[in-house]
């Protein structure tokens, strides 16, 4: 589709601003994908330390009841 547009440009004028839309359309999926791929692994830190944390809760509430 782009490519289509590239070859429809008349002047100058429309070529920069097929680029910038090219160009900003492009940022946006770049920070969509991103967030997303950020949002995943810190699912997946939390899930991988999640039995750590549990086993440290239980041996601190161990060592407060000694205490």
């Amino acid at each position: 589709d782009d490519v289509k547009k590239m070859a429809a440009i008349k002047s100058p004028t429309e070529f920069f601003q097929l680029q910038g839309e090219i160009a900003r359309r492009n940022f946006d999926a770049m920070v969509a994908t991103t967030s997303k791929n950020t949002e995943m692994m810190m699912k997946l830190v939390n899930e991988a330390f999640a039995p750590i944390s549990s086993r440290a809760s239980v041996a601190t509430e161990k060592f407060s009841k000694a205490a």
